[in-house]
């Protein structure tokens, strides 16, 4: 469909409808403008957002970058790059400390 066959159905001028397509490249496009364009198609606009991760792999690793800092664990030994190596001790406390942010209110702040 051409922009001026887009913008007819739109209601606006040419030149309108080629400034939002503009902004749909630039990424600028104002979601009422993309619902607009979309019953002007005859399609519903769907607008979600995907995890990259699976939930409770996301929430783990928040929760061990905060335990990590509440137990003021260093990077030590010979593990990878920006590994943290723990002692016994130090491990038993980071995964009790995991377990109780995992549930806890104030996670990601």
């Amino acid at each position: 469909m051409s922009s001026k066959e887009l913008a007819s159905r739109m209601g606006v001028s040419q030149s309108a409808a080629s400034e939002m397509e503009r902004r749909e490249v630039l990424g600028t496009i104002r979601l009422d403008t993309l619902r607009r364009a979309a019953d002007a198609l005859e399609c519903d606009l769907l607008y979600r957002l995907v995890p990259r991760r699976a939930l409770e792999e996301t929430v783990y690793n928040q929760a061990r970058i905060v335990a990590d800092r509440n137990l003021g664990l260093t990077i030590y030994g010979m593990g990878a790059p920006g590994e943290i190596v723990t002692s016994a001790n130090e491990n038993m406390q980071l995964h009790q400390l995991i377990g109780s942010l995992i549930d806890s209110k104030g996670l990601w702040s």
